[in-house]
């Protein structure tokens, strides 16, 4: 644990710095002797034995500054691959993201595309069946174009009508059924009077004959 590393870092510590003074010690006695040796005065041999004692300390406060900027640097470093390695994740993530809704949206598109051309087929059909379809003429009413698709299709049926024209069946067989009731009606209004008319017509034979003095057999036998 975190705490664990402390403790273990500042006993090392702790041991170094004994083991360090120790050597100081030694090291500053040891220096004092040999400086003494040659001939040099007291004060050169304290002067000279700290100056060596000292040079030691630095290189390994040196050393230890080194390590540690070489440390912080290797974080650093650490960090910052961390973070370029996250960012890529993340663009790599919105790019995928990105790629779905584009694909989703390009789906869309095609499928309205697709109901668009369906739409236009069944009406390009729908136009085509209305021009093969012998006695339509679509700037005609509903009931005159009815009336006429049967009188020149008796095999169609109403339904088939109904498509055509694009009313229902019900509307179709309303249609038909008032376009008989108006021909029953006009065929016996012209009867009645074809029998008004025939009497008076017969009348002026009848007179004819009479003047002339014939049959009416015998003018249509001469004739």
């Amino acid at each position: 644990s975190t705490r664990g590393a402390r403790f273990m870092l500042r006993a090392i510590s702790a041991l170094l710095v004994l083991i360090g003074g120790s050597a100081a010690v030694v090291s500053f006695g040891h220096i004092r002797e040999v400086v003494a040796g040659v001939g040099e005065s007291e004060i050169a041999e304290i002067l000279l034995a700290i100056t060596i004692d000292a040079v030691a300390v630095m290189g390994l406060i040196g050393r230890h500054l080194t390590s540690m900027y070489v440390r912080r640097h290797e974080a650093a470093d650490a960090a910052r691959v961390e973070a370029e390695r996250v960012a890529a994740e993340a663009a790599r993530v919105e790019a995928e993201r990105q790629a779905q809704l584009d694909a989703e949206a390009e789906a869309r598109r095609a499928e309205r595309a697709a109901k668009r051309a369906d739409r236009k087929s069944k009406a390009t059909a729908k136009a085509g069946k209305r021009i093969l379809v012998a006695g339509d003429d679509v700037s005609l009413p509903s009931a005159e174009r009815v009336v006429a698709i049967a009188a020149a299709n008796p095999e169609m049926t109403q339904a088939e009508i109904a498509a055509v024209v694009g009313v229902g069946e019900r509307t179709v067989r309303r249609y038909l059924r008032n376009a008989r009731n108006t021909t029953t009606a006009e065929t016996a209004e012209s009867a009645s009077g074809v029998a008004d008319i025939t009497p008076n017509d017969s009348g002026g034979d009848s007179s004819d004959d009479a003047e002339s003095g014939d049959e009416p057999g015998e003018g249509l036998e001469a004739a």
